[in-house]
């Protein structure tokens, strides 16, 4: 309840305030247990434990400390997650780069959707792309580009237009 709502858990004793807490400690001697919350955008992201094998309370100084403690870890894992965010950002924009190049220079068409699967596989981290084209004449799909199969049926099917799971 106290880190739900954002609020430091602070216990002065463990034997006699929380003993189901003993069991969740590492040291069997540790008296004393504080958890500070972890807040991201007035949510709790975790909580940073303490523990002390003294039974006893922080002092109004070291609670200041362990709330900016406590503060500075959320602000720290916040900005982690932006990093990586924007990290992720850059990757997708290199590979719209690079097929965008690969589209301009005037590679072989081949050689074109095979760069779009490879990003395509890379970036969304999927085992298995292709890329089927209609054919006017036919009326059919057929497989012109693929990566990641383990078996070469992809590569000889074709699907009617207008039938079936993707016509």
């Amino acid at each position: 309840p106290a880190l739900e709502a954002g609020q430091p858990l602070l216990i002065a004793d463990i034997g006699q305030e929380a003993p189901e807490l003993r069991q969740l400690l590492v040291h069997p001697q540790v008296r004393a247990f504080y958890a500070y919350p972890l807040l991201q955008e007035e949510r709790v992201a975790g909580f940073i434990t303490l523990s002390s094998l003294s039974a006893r309370l922080p002092s109004d100084e070291e609670g200041v400390t362990l709330s900016l403690l406590a503060e500075r870890a959320a602000l720290a894992l916040q900005n982690a997650h932006l990093f990586e965010e924007a990290q992720s950002g850059l990757q997708r924009l290199a590979s719209l780069r690079a097929v965008d190049m690969a589209i301009s220079s005037g590679l072989d068409i081949s050689l074109t959707l095979g760069l779009v699967l490879e990003q395509a596989l890379q970036q969304l981290g999927v085992d298995a792309a292709g890329i089927m084209l209609l054919d006017p004449n036919t009326q059919y799909f057929r497989s012109v580009a693929r990566r990641g199969f383990r078996t070469s049926a992809l590569q000889h099917s074709s699907l009617t237009l207008g039938e079936g799971i993707a016509g």
